[in-house]
């Protein structure tokens, strides 16, 4: 069979064309992945084992925590003149770590999903995360990680309390990956710093109390205060002894007694003459300042 010249190059066309729209795809697939390996990836991980804060007040209802749209689980920075640097997992790890860090306030704690319905009583912890980096400055080597966390609790339609805390990791990381672990140490102080403050609001709705019944010791046993007491001798008795030792002049002018006649105007004779300089002792420290980020929660009118 003999086509025409025009019917016999239609054919070749569309082969063309079919080839051309596939190398573009290629391409394309191409330089998405060099652009996904043009970024560092910082994934936050799982709660730490802090324990969770004993709680000053019981709450009657249940706890959901609900991670708002706004927080993305992929928030990306970049930092000056660096690659982008994206921290992943971030829903669920303030999820999980609110959880674990709620639980003994409330009587069930969960991380709230689309399918769950709440009940009268029912209490709702709306919560926004949002991380970012910060820069090495003057007087910190590395990078940090910087969390800000807003929350405001809502009991049947009607919000209670309100707070925003913020927290940043100790600049000590390089710009990459490895502030994934500085963002994850800022999650758990903002999630136990949020667990302290819930945990103690006053209980609007309390349960009453009921007189539980007696409970009689039938048999057991316990250590003695003799046994407790023994144990404490016993330990001071191994503890080891530190012996310092002075030079003659040192232990005879210790012990001479000073004539009060002689003695300064002034000053007590039975102080101690002062050390020579350098070898001054400091029997006391001063204890570490300690900063809290963040403000208190508010209640809010409702």
């Amino acid at each position: 069979m003999v086509c025409r010249q025009s019917q016999c190059r239609t054919p070749l066309l569309g082969l063309t064309a079919r080839r051309l729209s596939n190398f573009v795809l290629l391409l394309g697939l191409l330089l998405a992945a060099a652009g996904c390996a043009q970024r560092h990836v910082a994934r936050l991980r799982p709660p730490s084992g802090v324990p969770a804060p004993r709680p000053a007040v019981l709450h009657t209802g249940r706890l959901w925590i609900d991670v708002r749209a706004a927080t993305p689980d992929s928030q990306c920075v970049k930092g000056d003149g660096k690659r982008r640097l994206c921290f992943t997992d971030v829903r669920r790890a303030i999820g999980e770590a609110l959880e674990q860090r709620l639980w003994p306030s409330f009587p069930e704690v969960r991380v709230r999903t689309k399918s769950d319905s709440l009940s009268p009583g029912d209490y709702v912890l709306l919560v926004d995360l949002s991380l970012d980096v910060m820069k090495p400055g003057p007087e910190s080597a590395g990078w940090a990680a910087r969390g800000r966390l807003e929350w405001r609790l809502v009991r049947d339609g009607f919000p209670i309390a309100a707070a925003t805390l913020e927290s940043r990791s100790p600049a000590l990381f390089p710009y990459g990956s490895s502030l994934g672990l500085g963002a994850s140490e800022l999650v758990d102080a903002l999630s136990l710093e949020t667990a302290m403050s819930l945990g103690s609001m006053p209980e609007s709705r309390p349960l009453p109390e009921r007189a539980l019944p007696a409970v009689t010791i039938v048999d057991g046993f316990a250590p003695s205060q003799n046994a407790v007491a023994d144990s404490h001798e016993q330990n001071r008795a191994t503890a080891p002894i530190r012996a310092v030792t002075e030079s003659r002049s040192d232990v005879e002018s210790a012990d001479a007694p000073l004539d009060h006649a002689t003695a300064p105007p002034g000053e007590d004779p039975h102080a101690s003459a002062p050390r020579p300089n350098g070898s001054e002792r400091t029997d006391s420290l001063d204890p570490p300042e300690i900063v809290k980020l963040g403000d208190a929660p508010t209640p809010v009118e409702p």
